[in-house]
């Protein structure tokens, strides 16, 4: 991507690769618009002297991210991605998320119907009991919430 710009292209599977998904739901900073092409920058091209905006991060109120991801085809097209993901997923794990995002819990509500799925978060979140009721509540289905010190230290990713 670097270089050549965005496209969804890169995204295909192709050769019969079956490899998984990196997908950039919030965006990145690194993201950025170049004569209407979407480009992705190096790290070391990125510091806080650039004063370029970008539409392809996403850093707002919950309510306003639908919009934002929608306006930005980098944005839109991860999304879109995500949901493929999710259709051949043996197991959905979510690691480190909040649960705040309402339209990822929409969008994640179907696949869970037929695709186990855990919960990993910081067990200083509250009591178990109360965080597994918290996850139904988003998810709409029990759910294993798995409690660690540090998240980092989870491991069991298969």
């Amino acid at each position: 991507m670097l270089g050549r710009g965005f496209s969804a292209d890169a995204l295909e599977r192709r050769f019969e690769n079956n490899f998984g998904y990196y997908l950039h739901l919030h965006g990145s900073p690194l993201f950025m618009e170049d004569g209407g092409n979407i480009v992705k920058l190096s790290r070391d091209s990125l510091h806080l002297g650039r004063d370029i905006p970008s539409k392809h991060i996403v850093l707002t109120h919950v309510k306003h991210k639908p919009s934002v991801i929608a306006a930005s085809h980098a944005l839109s097209t991860y999304w879109d991605y995500l949901q493929f993901a999710l259709s051949e997923a043996e197991e959905i794990i979510l690691f480190g998320y909040s649960g705040f995002d309402t339209h990822l819990n929409m969008l994640l509500k179907p696949y869970l119907q037929s695709t186990p799925l855990r919960v990993v978060e910081w067990s200083g979140a509250g009591e178990q009991a109360d965080r597994e009721t918290y996850w139904s509540r988003c998810l709409g289905r029990a759910v294993v919430v798995e409690r660690l010190d540090n998240i980092s230290d989870f491991v069991a990713w298969q």
